[in-house]
């Protein structure tokens, strides 16, 4: 009468992107795309481009799911996530979901109702920040543009969901969804004090907030061996 599904695991990611570039104003050499074909012209130097990105994530996580008598689903996960995308000081953020479902249909018959399942959840998951926003960046001179930010975190999202499912007279089905999701530790890039020597930096210095509604409708118009016609609608 009760079944259960766990699951952990770990993930580790390593990623190298790296890229060359050149820039000419035009070729000695017509429809000869090679770097030795650029026209040398004194008035339009040749520009050379370059960057190396390294990128290491590490994510542990453990996910479980009990089903109660087939009607009462329950679901719990934790995860850690770690990466070199944020802050030196801030290398890891920790995030956890928790739901739960009811078929409602299999303790009361509703006529006409083949499946009457109503849920909840209530999670959070975080969005890293970009490759070069935690270091200091310089242009040619050199001159200081961005400050370096030891202390950024990813953006910290929390989501409640309510909704239900409904299959009825055996071809139509109804999936109505409501979401309030709060985003705090927004990633912007802000002005710093002239006093800093830089011109913006990085920060975690916002909170994003929104409610949705999410509505489908499908039906099962015909249904033969060798032929099927569906309708979705859907908005929200």
């Amino acid at each position: 009468w009760i079944t259960n599904t766990t699951k952990v695991a770990w993930i580790f990611e390593d990623q190298t992107n790296a890229y060359l570039s050149a820039y000419a104003p035009a070729l000695s050499i017509p429809k000869v795309p090679e770097f030795t074909a650029a026209l040398q012209d004194p008035a339009y130097p040749i520009q050379p481009g370059s960057y190396t990105q390294i990128t290491r994530n590490q994510d542990t996580f453990g996910v479980t799911t009990f089903t109660i008598k087939d009607r009462y689903i329950f679901d719990a996960l934790i995860r850690r996530d770690e990466s070199s995308l944020f802050g030196a000081a801030r290398r890891g953020a920790d995030y956890q979901r928790l739901s739960f479902a009811y078929r409602l249909s299999q303790d009361f018959r509703i006529p006409g109702v083949d499946e009457l399942k109503v849920r909840a959840s209530y999670g959070t998951a975080g969005l890293r920040p970009q490759w070069d926003a935690q270091y200091e960046v310089f242009a040619p001179g050199p001159q200081k543009v961005t400050l370096g930010n030891p202390d950024l975190k990813p953006a910290y999202s929390r989501e409640q969901e309510f909704g239900f499912n409904l299959n009825f007279l055996h071809n139509f089905t109804i999936d109505y969804s409501y979401s309030n999701k709060i985003t705090s530790d927004q990633i912007m890039q802000v002005p710093v004090s002239a006093a800093t020597g830089y011109q913006n930096e990085w920060k975690n210095a916002a909170t994003l907030a929104g409610q949705t509604h999410e509505i489908s409708f499908g039906a099962v118009l015909v249904s033969k061996k060798d032929f099927f016609w569906g309708l979705n609608i859907s908005g929200d």
